[in-house]
């Protein structure tokens, strides 16, 4: 009788198991697809899986160590991102400077075969 008790206590936490790592699962997904956007510098979907992440799974699972720690984390990965966006756009820019004379060059060439298409 007492084994008996005893499978079925296990059965119970077993089960219990699974359920909160049934409930934490999508959040470790989420930061990992996070962390994947990030490194692939896909800027715009990295914030919106960030806000998605912090409004909608974080709250489920608060009360985990894990999960508090993400939960610090959130304004440095915030400031990482808006900090990696400005560089790449910095760096846009500068290659589009870098290049403007050499566009306008050819802007002013192809102007007179458009418009006088006897030369």
């Amino acid at each position: 009788m007492e084994e008996l008790r005893q499978c079925r206590l296990q059965q119970r936490n077993i089960s219990a198991t699974v359920d909160k790592l049934t409930l934490c699962l999508p959040v470790l997904e989420m930061y990992s697809k996070l962390r994947e956007q990030m490194k692939s510098k896909r800027h715009y979907p990295a914030l919106k899986t960030l806000e998605h992440l912090e409004q909608t799974f974080l709250p489920q699972v608060s009360h985990y160590r894990f999960c508090q720690a993400m939960v610090a984390t959130i304004p440095r990965l915030r400031e990482d991102i808006r900090e990696r966006s400005m560089a790449d756009l910095k760096d846009f820019l500068e290659s589009i400077r870098k290049h403007s004379e050499r566009i306008g060059e050819t802007a002013v060439r192809q102007l007179p075969l458009e418009f006088y298409p006897e030369f």
